[in-house]
């Protein structure tokens, strides 16, 4: 179990942290093709790979979504994660996690910065990073 996520704010923190500090998205080739990953071969770990707990991961969960990591992510955390109502998330925290995950997969490392403060607002987080913390994000 991944230990103090007990609230969304520190569930957020935790992610960007890990982004900030890792300074690279998680990918592998596969047949020659580039992808994000969950857990890469070189150990890299995207924004929701960081959260899944290593006796959690499998590497079957590759192919899932999100959604379909719940169970995982929960035990992985300790708690339960605010799931969607409905067809739209917006302001859960599924809907912070994809929009992070997002950011993972379809952002240059050097917009991460931005984006992460445009979902912390979104979601009514402190961004608690200085441009200390990103400054090898924008290399």
């Amino acid at each position: 179990m991944i230990e103090g996520l007990y609230d969304k704010q520190r569930l957020f923190d935790h992610v960007v942290r890990h982004l900030f500090k890792q300074h690279a998205k998680a990918v592998s080739t596969i047949d020659g093709k580039v992808s994000c990953r969950y857990r890469a071969a070189n150990g890299l770990k995207c924004a929701i790979g960081c959260v899944i707990a290593d006796d959690q991961y499998y590497p079957a969960m590759e192919n899932m979504n999100v959604r379909e990591l719940f169970e995982s992510l929960e035990i992985s955390i300790g708690r339960k994660i605010q799931k969607p109502n409905g067809e739209w998330s917006v302001g859960t925290e599924y809907d912070m996690l994809v929009r992070l995950q997002n950011a993972h997969d379809h952002r240059f490392v050097y917009e991460w910065p931005m984006y992460l403060k445009i979902i912390a607002d979104e979601h009514k987080l402190e961004f608690n990073f200085t441009e200390e913390d990103w400054k090898g994000c924008v290399a």
